[in-house]
């Protein structure tokens, strides 16, 4: 069986195979075609370019600090008591936005079990205050409710009185 050339059939053409090159079977024109716009060099594998991206990283040094020294914290704390929102000390300072919320917060940094991820406080305390205090709001809401609802009956009770009157 005559193989057909590669590059062709792809296209939806079907041509005799010329010669392989590369591993590739070609027509002659394909062939033609390669030498005079021969591929592009390969790109660099992933090893190489790994360690391009290390060797980087190093010329560059390291973007943030390992620890957040007193001074640090401090004046981060002087700019969120000056109305600095949390993205523009975290820019101004160089630290992580988490590292900088979690100082303005108090905690200083999220500790294991302490914390959960989303940063939120873990304690029921807060939520047990939001709980009383909806539920007095809606008891005072439902109080108005009520005596409305109340005065509506009353009315209608003495309607249907008159009209059993009439009868």
């Amino acid at each position: 069986m005559i193989g057909l050339c590669q590059p062709c059939k792809e296209k939806g053409k079907f041509r005799a195979v010329y010669k392989v090159v590369g591993g590739v079977p070609m027509c002659g024109g394909c062939v033609a075609d390669r030498e005079a716009n021969p591929p592009e060099p390969a790109k660099p594998q992933a090893p190489e370019i790994l360690e391009d991206a290390k060797n980087d990283k190093e010329e560059k040094g390291k973007t943030m600090p390992k620890q957040i020294d007193e001074g640090t914290r401090q004046e981060i704390l002087k700019d969120a008591d000056a109305g600095m929102s949390v993205e523009q000390i975290r820019k101004k300072h160089n630290v992580g936005w988490i590292t900088a919320k979690n100082i303005i917060d108090g905690s200083g940094k999220s500790a294991a079990g302490k914390k959960r991820a989303g940063g939120g406080d873990s304690s029921s305390a807060p939520r047990r205050a939001a709980a009383k205090h909806a539920a007095k709001n809606s008891a005072s809401r439902w109080a108005d409710t009520i005596s409305q609802l109340r005065e509506e009956r009353d009315r209608i009770d003495r309607v249907i009185g008159e009209l059993e009157q009439m009868n």
